[in-house]
């Protein structure tokens, strides 16, 4: 049986890097933040930010982060809209 926490659907989840992993090279601009399960400190990318606050993917909704370790605990299956910005810009 898994055991996935069901995916948040209160805010738009970013996975975000710890400040020390981040390819910074490849960040629009640097923004801290934190883990909400944990408190983690994170970065996230500015481009990303700015692609989780258009409307209608915000649809009202704040944005949070999850560390990737964070993000193991929950059933990505359930996600439905996904983006990743790791090694270009969509």
């Amino acid at each position: 049986m898994d055991d996935k926490k069901p995916w948040p659907s209160d805010a738009v989840m970013v996975v975000a890097a710890t400040p020390e992993a981040a390819l910074r090279e490849q960040m629009d601009s640097v923004h801290p933040c934190a883990c909400r399960d944990c408190g983690k400190a994170l970065v996230a990318d500015g481009f990303t930010l700015r692609r989780a606050r258009i409307p209608q993917i915000a649809c009202g909704r704040p944005t949070k982060f999850f560390c990737i370790e964070c993000f193991g605990n929950y059933d990505f299956f359930q996600v439905n809209h996904v983006e990743d910005h790791r090694n270009h810009k969509q």
